[in-house]
């Protein structure tokens, strides 16, 4: 799956134009090489040409923002999935914030996941 965003907002206070552009994309694969395993990849870009991303600052500053998602399931029984999930966040503003309120360009983040489908 592959998707594309483009959006603009006007009257963007701090910003000469007044206009704000941004862009993002998102790519995903699912693949299940067994009955009770598959493997998923995600991978998403966020561009915001002025900043309405914002920084732990509020500073309007240029934002750009990239994650990679690799993702585990384990099928345990009709309509049940056991996830296991790695994130990696990257930016070009120290936008993620540390539990000391300290703030760094990268965030890595793991998660798991029981998912019931019906």
């Amino acid at each position: 799956t592959f998707n594309y965003d483009f959006g603009r907002d006007a009257g963007i206070a701090g910003v000469s134009s007044g206009v704000a552009d941004w862009q993002g994309f998102a790519a995903y694969a699912h693949w299940k090489p067994l009955d009770r395993f598959g493997l998923s990849a995600r991978a998403e870009y966020y561009d915001d040409d002025v900043g309405t991303l914002g920084v732990p600052t509020g500073a309007v500053a240029s934002g750009r923002v990239f994650e990679g998602t690799l993702t585990s399931h384990l099928y345990l029984s009709e309509g049940l999935d056991l996830r296991f999930e790695y994130r990696h966040d990257h930016g070009n503003n120290a936008s993620f914030l540390r539990g000391n309120g300290a703030s760094r360009k990268f965030q890595d983040t793991l998660a798991s996941q029981l998912v019931y489908s019906f």
